[in-house]
This record gives C-alpha cells, sequence and structure tokens, in this order.
C-alpha cells in the first residue's frame, strides 16, 4: 500500500528522467510544492506522480 505524502517528505517523481530527490515543502489539494535537495529548483508535481525516497531505496533492492 502506498504511503501518505506530506510536507518534508523526501520524493522523487514517477518516469523522470534524471533521479532527482525533492523535499515536499507545501501540499494543497492533489499537488505539492517541491524543493530539489541537489539543485536550486523548485517545481509543483501532481501528488499521484510522487514516490516517496524508502519506497524507491525499497524498488532498487
Amino acid at each position: 500500500m502506498k504511503s501518505m505524502i506530506e510536507v518534508g517528505d523526501l520524493v522523487q517523481i514517477k518516469d523522470q528522467l534524471e533521479c532527482l530527490t525533492y523535499e515536499v515543502t507545501y501540499i494543497i489539494e492533489q499537488r505539492a510544492t517541491l524543493e530539489a535537495i541537489e539543485l536550486p529548483l523548485m517545481t509543483i508535481a501532481p501528488l499521484s506522480c510522487l514516490i516517496k525516497e524508502d519506497e524507491v531505496k525499497n524498488l532498487s533492492s
């Protein structure tokens, strides 16, 4: 079962070519504002497109 995404979680965007890690900074309705960890970049993405960092590690092992 997919766990709920909350502010402060580290996530990745599904099917993104670059494997960037983002921190969730704000959630409104079904979208989240994300701040990239490795770069000075902010973006907005639908919650349905996000995968928690710990789930990404579980999938790769």
